[in-house]
């Protein structure tokens, strides 16, 4: 019997465009539309950004509906680039017109001279930046973080590290509510689960979002079938 996890579920919405000028872009990032997202590119990017959150949505999906998901023209799969490589990635879900769902966002793991940790995107499984369907902003490089013991300079670091991980975050949520917007929707609405990172909340309060709604969820540990690792 698979073990469960009992999570609580913050429903948010924006129902009006952001009235504010665009969040500013970090130094070497860049957020681009990317059409054709393969199968194995997909869930290695979900794993790397939501891995140690334990989304599961995706988890049990076959190839033949995940790929049914990713090519329907009412998704839309947004990637963070910094300094050339994959960062993270944002996905928009028009299927339920006239509200857009932000169905996930996230950055991926990181380690010192990584980008992608543990999950395989090299540069024949990425999509080229050569010809980007669309270039949404430039702009900040992730810092090494340090797996030593803990001094008062590592300590330094990882913080600095932790803040530049949020200002990325920050910019991609910005970018991806303005790509929804373009759209025309009646709002844009987003979930936070308890199990994703604690600022997520705060980030999309910052972004305009408004909470109206909780729901208890309880799933099937994601971990029981190593489709987290």
């Amino acid at each position: 019997m698979p073990s469960t996890i009992r999570t609580k579920v913050t429903y948010l919405e924006m129902r009006t465009a952001p009235q504010v000028p665009a969040f500013p872009a970090p130094a070497d990032a860049e957020v681009h539309l990317e059409p054709m997202v393969g199968i194995v590119f997909y869930r290695a990017l979900y794993r790397g950004a939501g891995g140690n959150h334990l989304w599961w949505h995706r988890h049990n999906l076959g190839d033949d509906a995940l790929w049914a998901i990713l090519h329907n023209p009412g998704v839309e799969i947004y990637l963070l680039w910094l300094a050339g490589e994959v960062a993270g990635f944002a996905e928009l879900d028009r299927r339920r017109t006239p509200d857009i769902e932000l169905a996930h966002i996230g950055l991926l793991s990181m380690t010192p001279g990584n980008t992608v940790v543990d999950h395989a995107i090299t540069a024949a499984a990425m999509p080229s930046r050569t010809t980007p369907t669309e270039v949404m902003h430039t702009g900040a490089t992730i810092g090494a973080t340090t797996e030593e013991t803990p001094t008062a300079s590592a300590i330094d670091t990882q913080a600095h590290q932790s803040e530049r991980e949020y200002l990325l975050k920050r910019f991609l949520l910005d970018r991806a509510v303005r790509a929804a917007w373009r759209h025309c929707p009646r709002r844009v609405w987003a979930h936070v689960s308890e199990l994703d990172d604690p600022r997520t909340r705060e980030l999309y309060l910052e972004a305009g979002f408004m909470p109206y709604s909780e729901k208890v969820h309880v799933i099937d540990d994601p971990r029981h079938d190593g489709s987290t690792s």
